[in-house]
């Protein structure tokens, strides 16, 4: 299994700022996550501290209810981030 990026092995581990995640993932997971990410960001406009903050909290978010797909999973983050966007 290729490694988790370094940017959300910190928000998996529950180091982002107010938002713990104790939640255990397997590998399968954690690959799909990462997955996610990297895509999601990767689409993204705004690539600040907050708004890449809040699309791996969705991410993980979805996958602590189970969603392992990264398609859905990034999907579902950026559908977020967009809302949050369009709202500012």
């Amino acid at each position: 299994m290729a490694d988790i990026t370094d940017s959300i092995r910190p928000f998996v581990r529950g180091k982002s700022s107010d938002k713990p995640f104790d939640e255990p993932f397997d590998d399968e997971t954690l690959q799909a996550m990462s997955d996610a990410f990297d895509k999601a960001t990767a689409l993204m406009t705004d690539q600040s501290d907050e708004a890449i903050e809040d699309v791996a909290i969705r991410i993980i978010t979805q996958a602590s209810q189970g969603e392992n797909d990264p398609y859905k999973l990034a999907a579902t983050a950026l559908a977020g981030y967009r809302k949050r966007g369009a709202a500012s």
